[in-house]
């Protein structure tokens, strides 16, 4: 990442503020189309708030398309021209497994699982360190994958809920092994699952959501707070497929997936984490427990992007 002031930090400076329409032109650098070594792809958008939006389409498991949500620091840019041991851009993205181009007849247990996608950025640059050779690296996607299989799927997941974590590269092209890949076009769905996510949500003494489901859209919005923290924001998404339409998977939760965001984070500017990623599921047979995979993000070099994100165990209790 470049050291250079974003335009949030001179606004704030100058005790301005910037009207979206007088700042250039330019695409996010976590815009665009992204291909990993799995054959698969996500396509992303980012909004002038942060809030990333796509479509992720996998040749593996349920083959498909699927709905993407999340966040990243709206201001951040990529160095131009590339230079030496640049820092990446933190991000979180939600992805809900179902098959948005597909009808609901053709569920199988995988249509209830999440996924938090978490990690950086890294723009192209050139790494050099003591005592190796220097090397050149393209755009890249360093990711964690936490997939929560909140049902089960013969030959994939005999128990339910396991969480899988995974590391994911992505970059802008293909690996040449892999066929093309198109996002399918979605198709009419109703939801059909009780909404166990809404209301608000706490650990004593520490983290607390409240939490609004959309049943149209599959959205999640809401708030949360962290002792001595700025509160947050919250976006994500939830299974709205009901257990009885894959009655071949043994559903254990309603399962939902969230980025918790400060909107005023600025990643070149800040040491701490701004960016919180979560990834579990509301218990069928416990209601009022929120048992969640819980993650924070940092901004490193390419070298130490191994130490970009934690990952603890939380539960919550429902408080309404």
């Amino acid at each position: 990442m470049t050291l250079k002031p974003s335009f949030r930090s001179v606004a704030a400076g100058l005790g301005l503020t910037l009207m979206a329409s007088l700042l250039p032109a330019m695409a996010h650098p976590l815009s665009g189309t992204w291909h990993n070594s799995y054959c698969s792809r996500v396509d992303l958008s980012v909004g002038e708030d942060g809030v990333v939006t796509g479509v992720y389409t996998s040749h593996t498991g349920s083959t498909g398309s699927s709905q993407v949500i999340g966040w990243v620091d709206p201001t951040a840019v990529a160095p131009t021209p590339p230079r030496t041991n640049v820092k990446g851009i933190p991000f979180s993205l939600d992805i809900q497994w179902r098959l948005i181009n597909k009808p609901v007849s053709e569920a199988d247990g995988s249509w209830h699982w999440v996924s938090g996608f978490s990690g950086q950025y890294h723009p192209a640059q050139t790494i050099s360190e003591p005592n190796q050779d220097s090397y050149a690296i393209p755009e890249t996607l360093e990711l964690l994958n936490v997939l929560e299989a909140s049902s089960t799927v013969a030959g994939f997941a005999d128990t339910a809920p396991i969480m899988w974590p995974q590391t994911l590269h992505f970059t802008r092209t293909a690996p040449n092994y892999c066929s093309s890949v198109t996002p399918g076009r979605p198709v009419p769905f109703t939801n059909s699952a009780e909404d166990m996510v809404s209301g608000t949500w706490a650990i004593a003494g520490g983290l607390e959501l409240e939490l609004t489901a959309d049943p149209t859209t599959g959205r999640v919005t809401g708030k949360a707070t962290l002792p001595g923290a700025p509160a947050l924001q919250v976006i994500g998404l939830y299974d709205r497929l009901a257990p009885s339409l894959t009655p071949t998977s043994r559903v254990a939760e309603q399962a939902v997936t969230l980025t918790l965001f400060d909107p005023n984070y600025a990643c070149e500017l800040s040491t701490g984490p701004g960016i919180f990623w979560v990834a579990g599921g509301v218990s069928y047979t416990r209601p009022s427990q929120l048992d969640l995979w819980m993650g924070t993000m940092q901004s490193t070099g390419w070298t130490d992007r191994f130490t970009q994100e934690t990952l603890s165990r939380v539960q919550l209790s429902r408080v309404n």
